[in-house]
């Protein structure tokens, strides 16, 4: 099996219409059972598209790809006992991207506590797999959707400003 796998096939009118969520997760079943359970999501009249990764490494590189990612569904404890939080790193610290939610579901919290993860990493949410259930998983897209959503119009609302900024002052200048 591949470290990375994307998977637009199912829309044929290609993935810009509908929401990109990436699963890193190394266990293949995991990203069997989120599929088959999401399998007839809509938000905002779109579906969604799943890309694949089964390293926080093949992640990172997806992310290279593909920095229009809405929400990561995380593990944590990957090939390294850390390498979820790495992926988190370059998210948030090297491309600077808020807009995509980060949504750790972990099946060992023993090796990633929650209020540790939660007050030093910049994640949107934290469950168990255990915990999270269809409709628990159901409820987390949406919010999840919704909070990117209304971070890139804020984000594109601020560029605007900056250039209106922009615009002025070379008119004053001039």
């Amino acid at each position: 099996m591949p470290d990375t796998v994307a998977e637009n096939s199912e829309h044929p009118n290609g993935a810009e219409h509908h929401w990109k969520i990436m699963m890193v997760d190394d266990d293949a079943q995991v990203h069997q059972v989120t599929k088959l359970a999401l399998r007839r999501f809509r938000f905002q009249n779109r579906r969604l598209s799943f890309l694949s990764a089964y390293s926080g490494q093949a992640a990172i590189e997806l992310l290279q790809a593909h920095p229009d990612i809405a929400i990561i569904l995380l593990d944590i404890v990957m090939e390294t006992s850390d390498a979820g939080l790495r992926v988190i790193e370059q998210v948030r610290d090297v491309m600077g991207n808020r807009s995509i939610q980060i949504v750790v579901r972990t099946g060992q919290p023993g090796e990633a506590p929650e209020e540790s993860v939660v007050l030093n990493h910049a994640i949107n949410d934290y469950k168990t797999k255990i915990e999270l259930t269809q409709q628990k998983l159901f409820t987390t897209l949406v919010t999840g959707l919704r909070a990117h959503q209304t971070i890139r119009e804020l984000e594109g609302q601020l560029r605007s400003c900056e250039e209106r900024c922009q615009a002025l002052q070379r008119l004053q200048s001039s």
